[in-house]
């Protein structure tokens, strides 16, 4: 039986979208660009692959630190 072919789908901007899931959405632009959005907040997470030595993190949200599991993780919240 053939599979049916995904239908592509693409974020207001344009930019494919590669998971959607619940409250969480991933795409990426033409640069190369990875981002992360929760769509409940708005809040967005951009990460970069421009450094030769590891990787490039922006937001629009307010970044706090947390540690998860015994590493460092950051907790990303909308900015109030």
């Amino acid at each position: 039986m053939a599979q049916a072919k995904k239908k592509d789908r693409f974020n207001s901007e344009g930019f494919p979208i590669h998971y959607e899931s619940g409250y969480l959405r991933v795409y990426t632009n033409p640069s190369g660009e990875l981002f992360v959005e929760d769509v409940r907040s708005g809040v967005k997470m951009r990460l970069n692959p421009a450094r030769p030595d590891g990787l490039e993190f922006t937001t629009n949200g307010r970044v706090q630190p947390v540690v998860v599991t015994g590493t460092i993780g950051w907790w990303v919240t909308p900015r109030g």
